[in-house]
């Protein structure tokens, strides 16, 4: 048993240095996508642009998009996923170096070094490395999700602006995003205030678990998200002219019918959703 427990040992030793290495990797191709940005800046004029002169800014704009195209291709993700990296990179290298140099360590995650950058974002540029120092020491021993909350919190301390500022302007961001997945299956997210979230969750699971009982086959996740979307699709339903089907006890997609109106009620009753910043 003893040689077991140590051939197990040294194997998740092993993972550990990996994913110190890799963490190692992504600073390494952090600091060369900011070299690569810093290259687009200062040859942007030898861009060829057709049309009328351009200003500067419209220069560098024009320079910066074709740079985020080119990542972009080049490592085969959504343009937006590029600009974002570009971003995170410069973050890291010219405003959290520590960040940047425990990546480069191997002491922490490159999650653990987009939360920080996140964080940071909302600060001034003269609050961030106080933010950092504050805080660089418990990315190395928590979890990202952890980390999160300290990091979180720690901000709001920081933060020159009041709340109620910063409340306002969150508010404005609101929305609802529509994401495909697979399988036929997709994703809506609503981004709303956090006691808007909280009374909406707790009404729907309320709801939910009041329909439990013995012969019923769905779960109480299952159960919560057919409450959601019944209710949601009623309540929109009432007002335009979405077609109609009957409503199905099970809370699956009903056939599409041949006419070409809208299926997919679900079981009735008396609302997943996500949060994304």
């Amino acid at each position: 048993m003893a040689l077991n427990a140590d051939a197990q040992s040294a194997i998740v030793d092993g993972v550990v240095a990996l994913a110190a290495l890799i963490s190692h990797a992504q600073a390494s191709m952090a600091q060369l996508i900011d070299q690569a940005r810093e290259w687009n800046e200062l040859t942007a004029h030898s861009v060829v642009i057709p049309g009328e002169p351009r200003s500067e800014f419209e220069v560098q704009q024009l320079a910066f998009r074709s740079f985020v195209s080119e990542i972009a291709c080049a490592l085969r993700i959504p343009e937006s996923t590029a600009r974002a990296l570009i971003n995170d990179s410069e973050m890291l290298i010219h405003e959290l170096g520590g960040t940047f140099q425990a990546l480069a360590d191997g002491e922490i995650s490159y999650r653990h070094a987009q939360l920080m950058i996140d964080q940071a974002l909302t600060l001034g540029p003269e609050s961030r490395s106080d933010f950092e120092d504050a805080v660089l020491e418990s990315a190395k021993t928590l979890t990202p999700s952890k980390f999160s909350n300290k990091a979180r919190k720690l901000r709001e301390r920081l933060h020159p602006e009041s709340i109620s500022v910063r409340r306002t302007e969150a508010f404005e961001r609101r929305r609802i995003e529509f994401q495909p997945d697979l399988d036929g299956m997709a994703w809506v997210s609503l981004y709303q205030p956090a006691e808007t979230a909280m009374a909406f969750y707790n009404a729907v699971r309320q709801q939910a678990m009041r329909l439990q009982r013995k012969d019923e086959p769905r779960t109480l996740t299952q159960l919560s998200l057919d409450v959601a979307v019944d209710a949601m699709l009623e309540g929109v339903q009432a007002s335009t002219s979405l077609g109609s089907v009957a409503p199905l006890e099970c809370g699956c997609p009903g056939e599409q019918p041949e006419s070409g109106g809208v299926s997919g009620r679900v079981g009735r009753a008396p609302f997943r959703f996500g949060a994304k910043e």
